[in-house]
C-alpha cells in the first residue's frame, strides 16, 4: 500500500461522516431556531449564527464531539444588561440558557465560563453568545473575575488558519 493510500485511508478513518456532518448542522439550527424565535421573532436556523471552532474552520474530526456556534445577539439586549448590576456577563449567559431550556427541556444546559453548553447525546452544542463591534469583531460574556467582555475574531482566525 502506498504512502498516499495509506493517508487517505487515515483522512477516510478521522472525517467527520455524511451522518455526522448533517446531525450536526441539525442541532446547530435547532439551537439557533430556539434563539432567533426569542431574540429576533424569526423561525431561522441559521441566520445570526456562524460556525466557529473546528466546525468554522473545517478542522472537524471523528469522534465528534461540539459543534462550536457563535451567535449574535440585537445590541437591544447589551443594552439591557448594562443597566444591571452585578456579574452582568454571567446573567446574560443564564438568560441565553433559560430561553433554550424552554425548548430543550430534558436537557442538562448550562453556563459555562463563555459559551452555553447545550449537551445532546450525539453532539453538544456549545454556543457561544456574542455582540458584533463596529470592526465586525464581536464582544463575547466572560464570567470570571466578577465578568467582562473579550473582543474574537473569528474571520481573522480563519485566514490565520489558511
Amino acid at each position: 500500500m502506498s504512502t498516499a493510500d495509506r493517508f487517505n485511508r487515515f483522512l477516510s478513518n478521522i472525517c467527520l461522516t455524511d451522518a455526522q456532518k448533517t446531525d450536526g448542522v441539525t442541532k446547530r439550527e435547532s439551537v439557533c431556531r430556539a434563539l432567533n424565535a426569542n431574540y429576533y421573532a424569526s423561525s431561522s436556523g441559521t441566520a445570526n449564527s456562524r460556525y466557529v471552532g473546528s466546525w468554522g474552520k473545517t478542522t472537524r474530526i471523528r469522534p465528534p464531539r461540539d459543534v462550536d456556534v457563535l451567535f449574535e445577539l440585537p445590541t437591544s439586549v447589551y443594552n439591557r444588561f448594562e443597566g444591571r448590576t452585578g456579574n452582568k456577563q454571567s446573567q446574560l449567559l443564564q438568560e441565553v440558557k433559560t430561553v433554550l431550556s424552554a425548548t430543550f427541556p430534558n436537557t442538562n444546559i448550562r453556563g459555562d465560563g463563555p459559551v452555553v453548553m447545550v449537551p445532546f447525546v450525539s453532539f453538544a452544542v456549545e454556543l457561544l453568545p456574542a455582540f458584533r463591534l463596529t470592526n465586525d469583531r464581536f464582544w463575547i460574556p466572560v464570567t470570571a473575575d466578577g465578568g467582562k467582555y473579550v473582543t474574537t475574531d473569528p474571520d481573522a482566525e480563519l485566514q490565520h488558519i489558511k
